[in-house]
């Protein structure tokens, strides 16, 4: 990856919800990374891709979930890796997505992902069985 590119500010709210009511060890685990507190608050910003990557790797071992504690089940450390190497073998994209999607409901008890395909278009649509309304809006930013 370049030292250039960035990812979205706001693309870090559904990985952080879970460090929300511990604001001392939410400031930790940025500035571990390098990333400025000031940008929770900044949606718009910018954060380094490499300081997003570390952030993704250090929030899933701290959290002891790949899914960063957004479903009530959790996604076991490995889990995703699994997911990924089921679909090398997939013959094409849309069947590789559908076996992702039916392999993450495997693991996940409040999310559900379908895949529908229109000509060229294809959409990934979430559902949510959360009783968690912030977790239920999360996917809405």
């Amino acid at each position: 990856m370049r030292e250039t590119d960035s990812v979205a500010a706001y693309f870090m709210y559904p990985m952080l919800h879970a460090l929300r009511d511990n604001p001392e060890q939410l400031e930790s685990v940025l500035k571990q990374v390098g990333i400025d507190p000031a940008l929770i608050d900044q949606p718009k910003a910018r954060v380094s891709a490499k300081a997003f990557s570390a952030l993704w790797l250090l929030l899933i071992r701290e959290l002891d979930d790949e899914f960063f504690r957004m479903d009530s089940h959790g996604l076991p450390l490995g889990s995703f890796a699994l997911i990924c190497r089921a679909l090398i073998q997939e013959p094409t994209l849309e069947k590789a997505m559908r076996r992702c999607l039916a392999n993450f409901a495997l693991f996940l008890k409040d999310f559900r992902g379908t895949l529908g395909v229109h000509g060229q278009h294809a959409v990934i649509s979430l559902q949510t069985r959360t009783q968690n309304d912030e977790l239920g809006q999360l996917g809405k930013l």
